[in-house]
């Protein structure tokens, strides 16, 4: 379907552009599509209102664009109680330190360097001379980010018209987003296709015999970077995979109130105890058993004095046994008073039968390998190479020892990064993270 645009001429005459709007593309196809094509005359159909002249462009703008610039930049990650990702520029005055070891950083140095003696990944601290007004990341403006990639973005440099005009020494440039759409403009209502020509070899001449691009003119500032899903193969909306907002972390979601219903974990020494009744009254002790006749001059014989004998277990040791609760759990001990096999409301157990091979806790010694492995980031290169052995991931030792990774980088990675940094199976990955967090060693 073709649409016009009208442009009002010095020959006080109405210019009316053609386009087909069923060809309209979002600026970054435009551009795998034409950026050896150019220069192109066309219109913006749909604008963006960003934050810098780089992405602020109006709709039904008509552009004549010339030529395409290139930014080298890096991508970079901090992780805190929530991952924030950064692209910086590597051609700009900042100044880094990369993390060479535990409390070992290198001189103050820019990207161009960095990059150039240091293969990515790599960690980095902002100097702490630096200085920006927009963004500050970490107390003081000093952080430390991992530099996971370089990449390059694009920008189209050119003319806007006024008037069906350009003005050759006033030159614009635009970042190439999906954000902004645009189509080519096919020609001049009421003119022939030589008319269109002759009209576009005129600015092209107008813009070889007097406009100077800038090579430089693109954005150097840092920019905050919202990874984006892949949108579904369903979906006509064009997916950018980054936004220059401030994304805000998402709310937790509130914890379930525990009913007052519900039934208590229980931890018991002995076999498992029957669900306590849920009577509002209290229950009433059972009864007790006759006590002893008081001593007479009389000794009584064996039998008997076994029998009247109160009940004691030789086989159990008087030392209170170390029984670990969790959250909202009780311990319920034996009632060993009663004789009666058949109490109400109350289980009966065997304390003899049960209590004879007292079982031994060994919480104890799973929480100190815990409390070494949660102590990881003071571990040094070596450290790691030893945790590698000791988790059968040996293989890995070279590359974790050229990258440098200590205790203290290694607490950074997650499996994933893992899996796709040294190429490590799910299992190997999960495995060393299970000790990193938890000091799990698979027996």
């Amino acid at each position: 379907m073709y649409n016009s645009l009208r442009a009002k001429t010095t020959r006080q005459h109405r210019m009316e552009y053609k386009y087909d709007e069923d060809s309209e593309l979002n600026l970054k196809d435009y551009f795998d599509k034409y950026k050896n094509k150019l220069p192109q005359l066309a219109i913006i159909t749909g604008g963006v209102y960003g934050k810098t002249k780089f992405d602020d462009v109006a709709s039904d703008q008509v552009v004549r664009l010339h030529r395409y610039i290139t930014q080298k930049r890096v991508m970079a990650k901090r992780s805190t109680t929530r991952e924030q990702f950064f692209s910086i520029p590597v051609d700009s005055d900042l100044k880094f330190q990369v993390v060479k070891g535990r409390n070992k950083l290198g001189p103050e140095e820019n990207f161009k360097t960095i990059l150039k003696n240091n293969k990515l990944p790599v960690f980095v601290n902002f100097t702490s001379s630096r200085k920006h007004n927009d963004i500050t990341v970490g107390p003081e403006g000093t952080a430390q980010l991992l530099i996971t990639e370089e990449f390059n973005e694009y920008y189209f440099q050119g003319h806007c018209l006024l008037d069906g005009y350009i003005k050759p020494d006033d030159t614009t440039t635009i970042i190439v987003i999906p954000d902004i759409t645009i189509v080519n403009i096919d020609g001049i209502e009421d003119q022939t296709k030589e008319k269109f020509q002759e009209y576009l070899k005129k600015m092209d001449e107008q813009v070889k015999s007097i406009t100077k691009f800038n090579d430089h003119d693109f954005d150097t500032e840092i920019r905050i970077i919202e990874e984006k899903k892949e949108a579904s193969k369903t979906s006509t909306d064009a997916d950018s995979g980054e936004d220059y907002d401030y994304i805000e972390p998402p709310m937790p979601a509130p914890r379930k109130k525990s009913s007052s219903d519900e039934k208590p974990k229980t931890t018991s020494v002995g076999r498992p105890l029957p669900n306590i009744p849920n009577d509002k009254e209290t229950p009433s002790l059972p009864p007790r058993g006759p006590l002893p006749l008081p001593p007479s001059n009389e000794v009584p014989d064996k039998k008997e004095q076994k029998k009247h004998r109160p009940y004691e277990n030789n086989n159990v040791q008087h030392v209170n046994p170390i029984v670990k609760c969790e959250e909202n759990e009780a311990i319920y001990e034996p009632d060993i008073y009663g004789d009666d096999d058949s109490l109400d409301g109350h289980a009966v157990f065997d304390v003899t039968s049960q209590m004879k091979s007292p079982k031994v806790d060994n919480t104890q010694n799973d929480n100190e390998v815990g409390n070494d492995a949660h102590d990881i980031g003071n571990k040094n290169i070596s450290d790691v190479g030893d945790i590698l052995n000791k988790l059968k991931l040996e293989k890995y030792s070279v590359l974790f020892e050229e990258d440098m990774v200590d205790g203290m980088t290694l607490k950074n990675f997650s499996e994933g990064e893992l899996k796709e940094e040294y190429k490590m199976r799910h299992a190997e990955a999960v495995r060393l993270m299970n000790y990193v967090r938890h000091g799990h060693i698979p027996k």
